[in-house]
């Protein structure tokens, strides 16, 4: 929960209101900051002025302003191992600083809690990026998975509810012991999925987004006009619906449960799970991630970039002397916080009381993982 007033903006829940129930307070920043500069300027500032993600902003304006000259690019191999490695400390970060107060293991938190996350990057500071991805591979088998995080993963693979259940059980680990503390509640939150956005959007879509946008000069409200979409890391995991739906109706029929054959809904527990095997995915190999730019329009450029919680995009627009005629950033919370998408359809299951539902909504928020803070409202706020 953050105070009244966040300069940055910040995200209002109403558990238990009908859709729409969450309303985002962030600025259109990038609108009013960049007209009328030149375009080498923007890069550099865009990556300056955003604390999460900063490199993954900077390689969006190149790659859109690129674009809007006519020269469409793709991230190359060290650019890609970049973002892996930035989205895997983005991971961290949110792991190591929200999911002790989120997940429900306050007593979990000491004076030190993120003393191995400090040492990590005293370690990678100054190092070329398979130097801190080498570091970075020990540092995940000591202090998230027990073992080398390929490992982990092929273990989860061969047998996810009981070896994922053995994992938890042991707590060897500060997250294995985050997330036991929230495993049980986590799981009864239905978080059903909406269709994925691809991190390569085709010219259909741009078009549909750029015909609202040239008129209008408003995003998100122009792609919204196409329903829900999310993106992140539960969306990359290749086949995670599957595997969490056999996972669960393997331990339905073990407990003598009923009605196994449906299959089961998406649960928070299963989201913020993923953020973890991500996690371990990019420690194998940190050049998954993509960005690109391309021109729709003369003058006009769009880029994607994939960052930890989901597909980034730039829009670019520029005239003949170099200069920023309008310029629109959408995150991925505008995505995965959509006024009809899965977030808000979960939140609309609970309690409609701010003090009932805000354990709810703290899983709900790692499960989501906004990249501003938010406040929990009453329903009829």
């Amino acid at each position: 929960m953050s105070p009244r007033g966040d300069p940055a903006g910040e995200l209002r829940l109403r558990p238990g209101a009908p859709l729409p129930n969450i309303v985002s307070t962030r600025p259109a920043v990038a609108r009013s900051l960049l007209r009328g500069l030149g375009v080498d300027l923007v890069p550099r500032l865009l990556g300056q002025l955003h604390a999460l993600c900063g490199g993954a902003h900077e390689l969006a304006a190149r790659l859109a302003l690129d674009a809007a000259r006519g020269e469409a690019a793709s991230a190359n191999g060290a650019q890609r191992s970049a973002l892996g490695l930035q989205a895997q400390r983005e991971h961290l970060r949110r792991v190591w600083l929200d999911w002790p107060r989120l997940l429900g293991a306050e007593s979990d938190i000491t004076a030190d809690t993120l003393g191995p996350l400090r040492d990590l990057w005293r370690q990678q500071a100054g190092a070329d990026s398979a130097e801190q991805a080498r570091l970075l591979r020990g540092w995940l088998a000591q202090h998230v998975f027990g073992v080398a995080p390929d490992h982990w993963l092929d273990r989860i693979a061969s047998d996810r509810a009981g070896r994922l259940r053995d994992w938890l059980d042991r707590g060897a680990t500060g997250p294995a012991r985050w997330l036991a503390a929230c495993r049980d509640r986590a799981d009864e939150l239905a978080c059903d999925a909406d269709p994925a956005l691809p991190a390569s959007v085709d010219a259909t879509a741009l078009a549909h987004w750029l015909g609202d946008w040239r008129d209008a000069r408003q995003l998100p409200e122009a792609q919204w006009r196409g329903g829900p979409r999310e993106t992140g890391c539960w969306t990359r995991a290749d086949g995670a619906h599957a595997q969490a739906n056999r996972a669960r109706a393997s331990h339905a029929r073990a407990a003598g449960g009923h009605d196994v054959g449906a299959p089961p809904g998406v649960s928070a527990f299963d989201r913020i799970l993923a953020k973890l095997e991500e996690i371990a995915r990019l420690a194998a190999a940190p050049g998954l991630l993509a960005a690109a730019g391309h021109a729709v329009a003369p003058g006009i450029g769009v880029a994607w970039v994939e960052t930890a919680r989901g597909v980034l995009a730039h829009i670019a627009e520029t005239d003949s002397a170099g200069r920023v005629l309008a310029y629109d950033i959408v995150s991925p919370t505008e995505w995965n916080f959509h006024p009809e998408g899965a977030a808000a359809r979960a939140l609309a299951l609970l309690a409609p009381d701010a003090t009932v539902a805000a354990r709810d909504c703290a899983l709900l928020a790692a499960a989501f993982d906004p990249c501003v803070a938010y406040v929990v409202e009453d329903a009829d706020a």
